[in-house]
């Protein structure tokens, strides 16, 4: 406050009755005390707010920790009897999402290895054409070489990827299997659970 002008450096005693117009606050500092009241007063409600929304949560966490050790009581058995048979299903929805990835796959490389054999026998055929009319057919030469060598390269993918499409088919009939299995042995369990 040494910063203001027109502050005074003795202890300011508030009297309400006893004020007179030479010893009013500043006009500056009576607005500060007044924010600073609204909103110590604006942290106290707040404070109150709080309280009584923990008090209403630990009392819902109570509640909910009884109705769930009943519950764990009543049907803990099915439970863990029908756990296996929902950790497959986890399982066998992973594995399908594997296998449309391996299938995109798939098919991105297949159309990828077709269309750099088109490019490859295109420019095959624009080399034989340069060839017949005598024509310089470096340019197409090199076309084809590079074409050739990204039809290999597709060729490759396309193979990988097949390769993962049925290893991912094959995991998800084995688990799609034992999903099947597991809902005939643990119907009554899952029902309960």
């Amino acid at each position: 406050m040494d910063h203001l002008p027109d502050t005074q450096h003795e202890p300011i005693i508030e009297e309400d009755s006893k004020l007179d117009e030479d010893d009013a606050l500043d006009p500056r500092i009576q607005i500060e005390l007044e924010r600073l009241n609204y909103a110590s007063e604006a942290i106290n409600q707040l404070e109150v707010q709080l309280d009584e929304a923990r008090r209403v949560c630990d009392e819902f966490k109570e509640k909910s920790e009884e109705e769930l050790f009943q519950l764990e009581k009543k049907i803990g058995e099915a439970v863990s009897k029908a756990r296996t048979y929902y950790d497959a299903r986890i399982k066998l929805r992973d594995a399908k999402e594997k296998l449309i990835k391996a299938k995109h796959r798939f098919e991105r490389a297949q159309a990828l290895h077709v269309a750099a054999k088109e490019i490859a026998i295109a420019s095959a055929d624009y080399m034989d054409e340069a060839a017949r009319s005598h024509q310089n057919s470096t340019t197409w030469n090199e076309t084809y070489l590079q074409a050739s060598a990204k039809a290999k390269e597709a060729e490759q993918e396309k193979y990988e990827a097949d390769l993962d499409q049925q290893n991912a088919e094959r995991v998800h009939f084995d688990l799609e299997q034992l999903v099947l299995k597991l809902q005939k042995e643990s119907r009554r369990a899952i029902n309960k659970s």
